[in-house]
């Protein structure tokens, strides 16, 4: 039995589309670029991860995830998040016995590979879930047990459905918080939080986005 992550990323030249404000198209590109390989490097070095499959529908993405080990990438039609995971799902459930699916997002480059070994330590039973939210009432990842046992939701306010849904179909649930799991940057205020827990986080976590946001300020 096989434990595997599932990551829907847009293109990378669609990305961040509300720092637009505030960053250059070619800025947030490479932004979105270094968050992702952040996330990358914390899933693939995490040891219980067998499998990581992206599926976007971006060439630019592409290109980036086929460097790391461990990664398939699989195609979509750009439909949105939910679309998208259920096409990656499905590529999942034909190609893999899984006992444990990991479903994460790209704009968390914080996290580490602790946090993944530790949500996965929480979740060591059938119907179980273990969630860590994003500091806007988003859900930043979520491990089932087995993968399906709640229906996914996205955007605003989607860890409260999540547990809700959970606790009322009698699913085992765990939350779990580290100050770098629950960064996702989405708007002004994210990139501002970023850039000040860059200045005091370990060396090595979130080294890629770290550079580029310190590279920003300067300029």
């Amino acid at each position: 039995m096989s434990t595997v992550c599932i990551l829907p990323v847009k293109s990378f030249i669609n990305a961040k589309t509300r720092l637009s404000n505030i960053l250059s198209r070619h800025e947030r590109v490479e932004l979105a670029k270094a968050m992702l390989m952040d996330v990358l490097c914390a899933i693939v070095e995490a040891k219980e991860v067998n499998e990581v499959v992206i599926v976007t529908p971006g060439r630019d993405v592409e290109k980036v995830a086929l460097e790391f080990n461990k990664v398939t990438v699989i195609n979509d039609l750009g439909l949105g998040q939910i679309e998208a995971v259920r096409k990656a799902m499905e590529y999942v459930g034909k190609n893999f016995r899984v006992s444990k699916l990991i479903l994460a997002v790209g704009d968390t480059p914080l996290i580490t590979k602790e946090d993944v070994s530790f949500i996965l330590s929480q979740v060591y039973s059938e119907r179980c879930i273990a969630m860590v939210p994003s500091i806007d009432g988003g859900t930043n990842l979520m491990v089932q047990s087995p993968p399906g046992v709640i229906d996914l939701m996205y955007g605003p306010g989607s860890f409260r459905k999540h547990l809700s849904k959970a606790l009322g179909s009698g699913v085992k649930t765990s939350i779990y918080l580290s100050e770098g799991a629950v960064i996702d940057v989405d708007d002004s205020r994210d990139l501002v939080e970023l850039m000040h827990m860059c200045s005091s986080i370990p060396r090595g976590v979130g080294i890629n986005t770290c550079r580029l946001v310190k590279g920003l300020v300067k300029s």
